[in-house]
């Protein structure tokens, strides 16, 4: 094997380790979410009964695409936000550098399958 196609192998397995970098980091932080929102929950269920009965007609808000629209939050729903708004950076991320990595491990090979053509268009042309 020559060693554009070797650079550019290694390039592909670089990229791949990216990519599958960049999902674990996504699916961690999808899991601390759902996480979150299972918090939210339960401290919704916790709520005190008796005196406290309006609280209990408007428990809180666990769902992350209805606190997107709500700036001013606390506690577990602020965390809850943030998460929401954080959440697929890392995998798009990853999925660039990846195909950025792709792109410059296989200049080389690129490089030189060109030369190739030309050297052959050149003895089509010279006759050889």
């Amino acid at each position: 094997m020559s060693k554009p196609a070797k650079i550019f192998l290694l390039g592909v397995v670089v990229g791949v380790i990216v990519l599958m970098v960049g999902y674990v980091l996504d699916k961690r932080q999808q899991d601390s979410l759902e996480s979150l929102v299972a918090k939210c929950k339960t401290e919704t269920m916790e709520a005190p009964k008796g005196p406290w009965q309006k609280y209990q007609e408007a428990p809180l808000v666990c769902e992350p695409s209805e606190l997107v629209i709500y700036p001013d939050i606390i506690g577990v729903q602020k965390e809850i936000r943030q998460s929401y708004l954080g959440r697929g950076y890392y995998f798009f991320w990853s999925q660039l550098l990846a195909m950025a990595l792709l792109g410059v491990f296989a200049l080389p090979y690129a490089w030189y399958f060109l030369l190739r053509r030309v050297r052959e268009l050149v003895k089509a042309i010279t006759g050889k």
